[in-house]
């Protein structure tokens, strides 16, 4: 019995959520056969990485409405500092 592939299983091998059995198959049809979706693997590697790449910040709008909170809770004074050496941190990064 021949087994098939499909996209949503090489994504699922990239991202490590395929069990041992899935993964000899995955990786036989892929490597040892030369399949086609040989390329949307090595896509789907790159996108990987791009998006682990990726860096977020809160916006300046979150920022406030935390620090506003956290003043209104009567939060200490380090819960306070940090948040506003964060937001110091997103000025910097975001003109």
């Amino acid at each position: 019995m021949k087994k098939q592939i499909k996209s949503s299983d090489i994504l699922r091998y990239v991202y490590h959520e395929t069990s041992a059995e899935e993964n000899f198959w995955i990786e036989k049809l892929l490597f040892e056969e030369g399949h086609p979706l040989v390329e949307e693997f090595y896509d789907f590697i790159q996108m990987k990485d791009d998006l682990n790449q990726l860096e977020t910040v809160p916006s300046s709008r979150t920022i406030n409405r935390i620090m506003t909170y956290a003043r209104s809770q009567g939060s200490s004074k380090k819960a306070t500092k940090t948040m506003t050496k964060t937001a110091k941190i997103k000025k910097t990064l975001v003109p």
